[in-house]
């Protein structure tokens, strides 16, 4: 009965993440715009968005039209949805209650993104669990609610851009293909696996990355590989179909992709220069090694932001030694393959972002290790994971989609108490505490159900002291590491001071509650390779 009972606590914490996902409204900027676009002009029966230009800057000129600059996956995912609210009258209705077309945009827009993102995030969230309690049972719901929660998925889950859905498509498959490794052999599961990493790559080109990983993953060490790539090779060609058809209508050539010619300058004709992804392949050129440090370590740097991700690399090793071979030597090449490619990229954060948000697709593979860390280093886990926790909700609370460097905006909007919209905007509670309600409630449920459905476990004196060594080590090297892109203001240095605390917290609370010894069964190493 306890089982079941954290069971069911399990399920509601990943629900109570969704809400608070379906909760803040964010504003209209390119990417979504772009997004947004194609969609309107798909349902229209056109590629062409030159009647919906005025919403974003990510465009294409090509033939005299205007293009989304962006993968044609999640438009053309949305499209079903966009079709219902358009039938329905709902997007009538949008454009009579608000004031302008820019606002009426901004709210159909977080409509459809609870079909294409929010739903997709609570999918992954629950395949991590499924793959955590693989690896070490009892860590599952933790393992997602710190995916969900302390990395930048959270903001990420919030806004209508391609990245969360992408990774949900490519996580998928490397399920598929782990889960068939520990059951019975068949083709079915390459297939499969090959058509979600080709739907992953029609929404998202960098997904090839993953592609390849798995690929490697679904042969090695594996009975008939001949067949087995025939399935997979022939899974992934029916993926990319909906891509290849879309480059045909659009540009009149399968091969050729939005990104070729994306708008560099739009200047008063909107198409002023071109070549935006003009330098290297599609704008990624050798990778830069300071490049590779400001992703990691920059005031918007992910391990920055997410310092429970340092945690990954001991649990890589801990898989390894256990027999996962071939799934931690995966996970090692996806993580460092999209850091590769990030650093190579022109324009390397991606925007107004408060990450770098082309590493996202790569978070789910590197939040599985996470499961052996939270059991064999449990304290300094969970110090790193609340601190993490920290620092994402408050970005998202304000202002996720961050226009600079500054990442000391966020401590200065809480210290004021202003905050992104949410649904409770709607009914006029505008910037203040009010709006953020309906954001934080579901995050502390989530966390109070996640507390419910983990067993107890015992953090050691000794780990305890290692965890805060290690906050304290996050602390100083987040304030004060040396100039790597923007360095952090006074309110970043703040706020990374308070998650610190807020992981100190966490660990104290652990270790002055009623210890007992978790029990666990281990699963038993397959797929060695």
């Amino acid at each position: 009965m306890p089982s079941v009972r954290r069971a069911r606590y399990s399920v509601l914490a990943i629900v109570a993440v969704a809400l608070a996902y379906a909760a803040p409204v964010s504003g209209l900027g390119w990417n979504q715009g772009s997004h947004y676009a194609l969609v309107e002009s798909l349902d229209r029966g056109t590629a062409r968005i030159d009647r919906f230009r005025w919403q974003t800057g990510d465009v294409a000129w090509v033939h005299g039209h205007f293009y989304s600059a962006k993968a044609p996956g999640l438009a053309l995912a949305t499209v079903p949805a966009y079709a219902t609210l358009e039938a329905t009258g709902a997007t009538q209705l949008i454009a009579q209650r608000t004031a302008t077309a820019w606002k009426a945009a901004r709210v159909t827009i977080w409509a459809l993104h609870l079909w294409t993102v929010v739903l997709p995030a609570l999918i992954l969230l629950l395949l991590v669990r499924w793959v955590a309690e693989r690896v070490e049972t009892g860590t599952g719901t933790a393992t997602a609610l710190t995916l969900g929660l302390g990395t930048l998925v959270l903001p990420f889950a919030t806004v209508f851009f391609s990245h969360v859905l992408s990774a949900c498509l490519g996580f998928a498959a490397f399920v598929l293909l782990w889960r068939e490794r520990m059951r019975a052999r068949s083709l079915a599961p390459p297939l499969a696996a090959g058509v979600l990493v080709g739907l992953a790559i029609t929404v998202e080109y960098s997904l090839a990355i993953v592609g390849v990983a798995l690929a490697g993953y679904a042969l090695v060490g594996r009975a008939g590989a001949g067949r087995r790539a025939l399935a997979y090779a022939g899974g992934a060609v029916l993926g990319v179909v909906p891509l290849l058809l879309y480059n045909r209508i659009a540009f009149g050539s399968i091969r050729h992709v939005s990104y070729a010619d994306a708008v560099s300058r739009p200047g008063r004709s909107g198409h002023a220069e071109l070549g935006a992804n003009s330098t290297g392949f599609f704008g990624v050129g050798l990778p830069s090694p300071r490049v590779a440090a400001e992703l990691l370590f920059a005031s918007r740097g992910i391990l920055t932001l997410a310092p429970v991700i340092a945690m990954s690399l001991a649990g890589l090793v801990v898989l390894y030694r256990r027999g996962w071979r071939a799934e931690a030597i995966t996970i090692s090449f996806v993580a460092v393959a999209f850091l590769v490619f990030n650093a190579g990229y022109f324009l390397p954060f991606g925007g107004w972002v408060p990450g770098p948000r082309l590493l996202v697709p790569a978070l789910p593979f590197v939040a599985v290790p996470l499961a052996a860390a939270y059991r064999r280093c449990p304290g300094c886990t969970l110090a790193l994971a609340a601190a993490s926790v920290a620092m994402l909700v408050t970005a998202t609370a304000t202002l996720p989609l961050l226009p600079n460097d500054d990442t000391s905006r966020w401590a200065s909007l809480v210290q004021h108490g202003t905050f992104q919209d949410t649904v409770a905007s709607f009914g006029g509670a505008a910037h203040g505490w009010l709006a953020a309600v309906p954001f934080l409630i579901p995050v502390a449920a989530a966390l109070v159900f996640g507390v419910l459905a983990a067993p107890r476990l015992t953090i050691e004196r000794r780990d305890a002291w290692t965890a805060l060594s290690l906050l304290l080590v996050w602390g100083l090297v987040a304030s004060t590491l040396p100039r790597v892109g923007h360095a952090p203001g006074r309110g970043a240095i703040v706020m990374i001071g308070c998650a610190a605390g807020i992981g100190a917290l966490a660990v104290a609370a652990m270790v002055f509650a009623t210890p007992r010894v978790m029990s666990v069964e281990t699963a038993p190493p397959v797929g060695q390779a």
